[in-house]
């Protein structure tokens, strides 16, 4: 159930930002918990962990002995690749980072994206406390 609200949320996300794949990982494992629904190959899933990678070691350069986490509700980040394909990483909570891969002709409207994004950022926050809060705690 969970799951399936997860692809409805990415797939929300994708359709009119012109995404090519977007997934939902989990950063400590580099597992996606949830894609849309189109199947990952590989090669875009080795590219999604390469990029959280770079985040974490970049962050690790940057940030105080005392900072833990590497991502935050400011982390945003973006990779433009030489085939025009971008990378774009940001936190949403819970140690869940958004990876989404999109032609760079879309960053046109890097506004609408990064305003979709919140929503979802806002609807997965709205999701996970509504789940939680009807699991009992054993």
């Amino acid at each position: 159930e969970l799951l399936s609200t997860f692809e409805a949320l990415l797939n929300a996300l994708k359709e009119p930002c012109g995404m090519d794949r977007v997934l939902l990982f989990d950063v400590a494992t580099k597992c996606y918990i949830a894609t849309d629904t189109e199947s990952v190959p590989t090669n875009k899933y080795e590219m999604c962990c390469d990029m959280l990678d770079l985040v974490a070691d970049v962050s690790n350069i940057y940030t105080t002995p005392e900072c833990f986490s590497f991502y935050d509700s400011k982390s945003f980040s973006s990779v433009h690749l030489d085939n025009g394909t971008v990378i774009l990483t940001k936190y949403i909570c819970n140690n869940l980072t958004l990876v989404c891969l999109l032609q760079d002709s879309c960053l046109a409207e890097l506004g609408l994206i990064e305003y979709n994004i919140a929503k979802f950022s806002q609807g997965m926050d709205d999701v996970l406390k509504s789940h939680f809060k009807r699991k009992p705690v054993k």
